[in-house]
């Protein structure tokens, strides 16, 4: 598959541009696995994690993908403290 998409983005525009991205490409099942897509190799493609969140929204709809995404890791305030000065937080 890496090969066969050239280790970059499969998404095309409207204009026949192609993605030029080569960093963090996931799978993208062509016709989407929850519509009857099969888990071969031919129904699979790389797409970088902007383009594969944008065609997830047009197969399923955005507030679907929304209840699907996990929200991003957060620090916490006392962990970002305790970096800021070196320090490692007290076991309990």
């Amino acid at each position: 598959m890496h090969e066969r998409d050239g280790g970059r983005c499969r998404f095309v525009d409207e204009q026949g541009r192609r993605c030029p991205a080569r960093d963090r490409l996931e799978f993208h099942h062509r016709r989407p696995f929850g519509h009857g897509g099969d888990r071969g190799v031919a129904n699979i493609q790389l797409l970088c994690k902007s383009h594969n969140q944008y065609v997830a929204e047009a197969d399923y709809g955005s507030e679907a993908m929304a209840r699907h995404r996990r929200p991003p890791d957060r620090v916490s305030e006392a962990s970002a403290v305790y970096s800021i000065a070196g320090l490692t937080p007290r076991e309990t």
